[in-house]
């Protein structure tokens, strides 16, 4: 079985990002556009995508957090993965958004099970028992 090693995990938060930061570029350049969301709304969600999307992925990547042995990554692609799926909505986005983010929620969400499925399995590895899993 392959092993997955800190610079896989690297590379698939440092994608999240660039996707995020690709469609927060292709947001701004939008407007809100004939969205009826308030702005309020509008403003959350847009922040939400920055710090979610593109700078916890960012700082993960750059820092210790991105060990394949930790569930911390899964758990920060969890977080993108739904800041994306936001967006996905057609009020929200319009063509390159919601191929953007759709991209996004798919590269998160198999980066998410691969890193839960392999920090299970490793501590299951360490204990010596069965996973509640298998």
């Amino acid at each position: 079985m392959p092993t997955l090693t800190q610079n896989h995990v690297r590379l698939v938060l440092v994608t999240v990002a660039v996707l995020s930061a690709a469609a927060l570029t292709a947001i701004l350049l939008q407007g809100r556009g004939t969205s009826t969301v308030p702005v309020g709304l509008w403003s959350l969600l847009v922040g939400a995508l920055v710090v979610a999307g593109v700078l916890l992925p960012l700082v993960a990547a750059a820092t210790p957090l991105s060990r394949p042995r930790s569930v911390a990554p899964a758990v920060l692609l969890f977080l993108a993965m739904t800041a994306h799926a936001t967006f996905l909505d057609e009020q929200l986005s319009g063509f390159p958004v919601g191929w953007l983010c759709t991209t996004g929620v798919v590269v998160a969400l198999a980066g998410t099970v691969v890193l839960l499925f392999n920090a299970l399995g490793l501590r299951r590895e360490r204990s010596g028992t069965r996973s509640r899993l298998s």
